[in-house]
């Protein structure tokens, strides 16, 4: 996966924690003391985003369908934990994961078409 991807795709993080001299990396590539760095911010993310999203839903039409979305503690973590570290903070900036339920509800559903070729 390229480290940009366009300028939707790359998330902006305040002192850039996953740039070193300009240069951003993924976690993996990170010293052990910036990967510490992350982990704590993922905690106080986390931390936010519980607090943001405590008894809060979205609905969404699906498939003819309407989905009640809520958001569950343990759901937030690997929310969190994907988004941080293994995809390196590029798609989603701390503000986008605290209020990930208004961009949840501003989505369209894609129906998952399978192809035969």
């Amino acid at each position: 996966m390229a480290k940009y991807a366009g300028d939707n795709r790359a998330s902006k993080w305040s002192n850039s924690i996953y740039s070193i001299d300009g240069v951003r990396h993924e976690y993996g590539e990170l010293p052990r003391e910036r990967q510490e760095v992350i982990q704590q911010t993922k905690k106080e993310v986390i931390k936010e985003m519980k607090a943001n999203l405590k008894d809060k839903s979205v609905d969404l039409f699906a498939d003819g369908e309407i989905l009640h979305v809520t958001f569950p503690g343990s759901g937030i973590e690997y929310v969190a934990n994907d988004t941080m570290l293994m995809l390196s903070g590029k798609y989603f900036s701390r503000n986008s994961m605290i209020n990930i339920d208004k961009i949840l509800a501003q989505s369209t559903y894609v129906p998952n078409i399978t192809r035969i070729i």
